[in-house]
């Protein structure tokens, strides 16, 4: 179209019309470049959406919970296995099938015909026996996948609590070292007034070095840190962009939340809750139910057959035939089976105790733990570390009016970092023990669903 137009020109209009025709041509040039543009600007997030479909931008404990349910595959396994030992129990408990056996026999008058049937009959006590202890079995593999869910639980949480310390103690080191770049540059300044010699400059140099390299170590932390989490949540995401500075945000802080446990209501909570526990009760009421119908399994089996036999011959002629098979239990009488069933009885019931005073020494453990990080909370962070806030910007300032030396400036900057570097690590300390107590009562995540509704 523009060529046409361009040729259709008179040659005292041709000078115009090719300039208006390179006008022309440069804005359709710069709209198509803008468009092309745009397009990659848009394709860029699309990409990184479709790669990293299921994990935010803002990712908060609760969304991580949610995450994790779904996708972990720990955590499946373990439903899994909860759904198989239940379906494995329920077969034990199904009523015999029948057998239908056909026989053919070849006679003077022809061939006879025979058919069979037999149907076996189960001991209705050691029926009802085996079927509660299946219930009992199916109690005990739905109890150990939520301990286990517990387990995962505090998992999640200790790696987020661990990204949350990594991202606090990165900041740390970033305003230590930017405090320590802007001393730099006050002393830059002295050295050129002539108030300051190299000396005091390659000395404070050096610092900042060391405080660069450290922070590039944090660095490295926070991004491990942040991997493992995201690695917990949705195995096989892809971690190369969510894991950058800038892209995955973890919303939730490092903050103290006083508590007020005691320790025989936790104690009660835990026998009451703990999987572990309830497990192993389920276990020893399966191992009792199961002794009793290997004692009832003494008794001799029976079968009703049936029968229907054609003979051949001018007339055909049918048989009925309609009997009860007794078993002889004359080689075996289920003895071993008996005293193996005993024999797992005694093992349930010695595992029931075994729980019992592990939960204990778990709850004790973990009360004592957050007991001790709570007072250090309240004593060392309200008398000391709250008291000292300001530190490090009052040193520079001094410093920067020359009312303090360098080496109280570094030792002001390695005292500030001390302080936040503590109240990080006893707020993840407390953290961690509170949310160990947790599972040490057995906790559960909102919203995990329970594998005997699953069909």
């Amino acid at each position: 179209m523009l060529s046409v137009i361009f040729n259709n020109q008179t040659n005292g209009q041709q000078n115009h019309g090719g300039c208006r025709m390179k006008t022309v041509l440069k804005s359709f040039l710069g709209y198509l470049r803008r468009l092309l543009l745009g397009a990659g600007l848009v394709a860029v997030p699309l990409v990184a959406c479709s790669q990293d479909a299921g994990i935010p931008d803002s990712l908060s404990l609760d969304k991580a919970t949610q995450l994790f349910i779904q996708n972990n595959p720990n955590l499946a396994q373990s439903r899994a296995s909860a759904q198989r030992s239940a379906s494995q129990a329920y077969s034990s408990t199904l009523w015999p099938n029948s057998s239908l056996d056909f026989e053919q026999e070849q006679e003077d008058a022809g061939a006879s015909q025979t058919f069979l049937l037999n149907q076996p009959i189960v001991n209705p006590v050691e029926y009802g026996a085996r079927k509660k202890s299946a219930n009992a079995q199916k109690d005990a593999s739905q109890s150990i996948y939520k301990e286990e869910a517990s387990q995962l639980y505090f998992q999640l949480r200790q790696q987020y609590v661990e990204a949350l310390s990594a991202k606090s103690r990165m900041g740390a080191l970033q305003n230590v070292t930017e405090t320590v770049r802007r001393a730099v540059n006050i002393l830059d300044v002295r050295r050129e007034e002539g108030a300051a010699g190299s000396y005091e400059l390659k000395r404070l140099r050096t610092a900042l070095a060391d405080y660069e390299n450290r922070l590039a170590q944090a660095r490295i932390e926070h991004k491990t840190a942040r991997h493992k989490l995201i690695s917990f949540i949705r195995p096989g995401a892809d971690t190369a962009s969510v894991t950058g500075d800038t892209t995955l945000v973890l919303i939730d802080s490092l903050r103290y939340q006083p508590s007020n446990y005691r320790y025989k209501e936790l104690l009660n909570t835990a026998l009451q809750k703990r999987g572990l526990l309830i497990s192993q009760r389920s276990r020893e009421q399966a191992g009792k139910l199961h002794l009793r119908a290997e004692k009832a399994a003494r008794f001799p089996d029976l079968s009703i057959t049936g029968s229907l036999n054609r003979k051949p011959g001018l007339q055909q002629e049918y048989y009925p035939f309609l009997g009860l098979s007794v078993e002889l239990p004359i080689l075996n009488n289920n003895g071993p089976q008996i005293r193996a069933a005993r024999a797992q009885l005694r093992e349930f019931q010695a595992g029931e105790d075994i729980a019992r005073r592990k939960i204990e020494v778990e709850v004790r453990s973990a009360f004592n733990q957050l007991q001790s990080y709570r007072q250090r909370m309240e004593q060392i962070n309200r008398d000391i570390l709250q008291k000292n806030k300001g530190l490090l910007e009052d040193a520079l300032y001094l410093y920067s009016e020359g009312q303090l030396t360098l080496v109280e400036l570094l030792d002001a900057a390695s005292a500030a970092l001390d302080r936040r570097m503590l109240r990080i690590e006893l707020l993840t300390g407390y953290s961690l023990s509170r949310y160990q107590l947790e599972q040490a009562i057995g906790v559960l995540p909102p919203g995990l669903d329970s594998p005997s509704s699953r069909k």
